[in-house]
């Protein structure tokens, strides 16, 4: 008897992969030059060829994007924006850049298992 899929791998090969939805939504908005709605987008995304499915679409895309906050970031007004663009229409300016202090916090705390205290190899 062949090897029955699980569940998780037959939903990941169903949709689109999260990167190429947030790069795709980033065009649209970038193309719109405005906020998008989360509906809008989804009808944009789907009609541009991108698989977003699951017992609630929408919703999907929007775990999606906010997995990629780098790109696209949803306003606590509504709608999407481009994460890296200010717009002073809408209040919004882009996350300053992340330190190297920062960096190594968040390496830290993401991966506890790594030893800090290993120098990097220098020249």
């Amino acid at each position: 008897m062949p090897p029955v899929p699980n569940a998780v791998s037959a939903k990941r090969g169903r949709n689109s992969k999260k990167e190429e939805v947030a790069e795709a939504a980033y065009e649209v908005i970038r193309e719109r030059n405005e906020p998008v709605s989360r509906s809008d987008l989804y009808k944009e995304l789907i009609a541009r060829g991108l698989r977003i499915e699951g017992s609630d679409p929408e919703m999907v895309l929007s775990t999606m994007l906010w997995r990629m906050k780098d790109r696209v970031v949803r306003l606590k007004s509504g709608g999407y924006w481009l994460a890296d663009v200010k717009n002073d229409e809408i209040g919004y300016e882009p996350a300053p850049p992340e330190t190297e202090a920062e960096l190594q916090v968040r390496i830290a705390t993401e991966h506890p298992d790594m030893d800090a205290s290993v120098e990097p190899i220098s020249d």
